[in-house]
């Protein structure tokens, strides 16, 4: 029996080629089709044209904030209901101002003790 269900499609935004080549091939692994975008002008092309169902953002890009990434891709297609996950070396500290509305933080049950400070946005 053939299935007519397409895989999740996640746009990874990453402009260190060894982050993306990792995070792609365990995503690729685990079922997921990918695309990546190493700077915010190709994050929003690669958006209009892959339609993610999921996006890997890092925050540090060298053309503009990946918050500045986020409100293009969100203005360009309305996508107000995608996933998005922020992948930066920021602390929370240095992260909550840049975001357009505060984080609560709220205990990860699924990692280990010492990573056990999960944020919700």
């Amino acid at each position: 029996m053939v299935s007519n269900v397409r895989p999740a499609r996640v746009l990874l935004v990453e402009d260190d080629r060894a982050i993306a080549r990792l995070l792609e091939y365990n995503l690729v692994r685990a079922g997921y089709q990918v695309a990546i975008a190493q700077d915010g002008e190709a994050a929003r092309s690669r958006s209009r044209s892959f339609e993610p169902d999921a996006v890997i953002l890092d925050l540090n890009l060298p053309d503009m904030s990946g918050v500045e990434v986020l409100k293009r891709i969100r203005n360009d297609d309305g996508s107000h209901h995608r996933v998005v996950l922020i992948l930066s070396y920021c602390t929370y500290d240095e992260l909550r101002p840049r975001l357009a509305r505060p984080m609560r933080r709220r205990p990860n049950r699924s990692l280990p003790h010492r990573c056990s400070a999960g944020w919700q946005a």
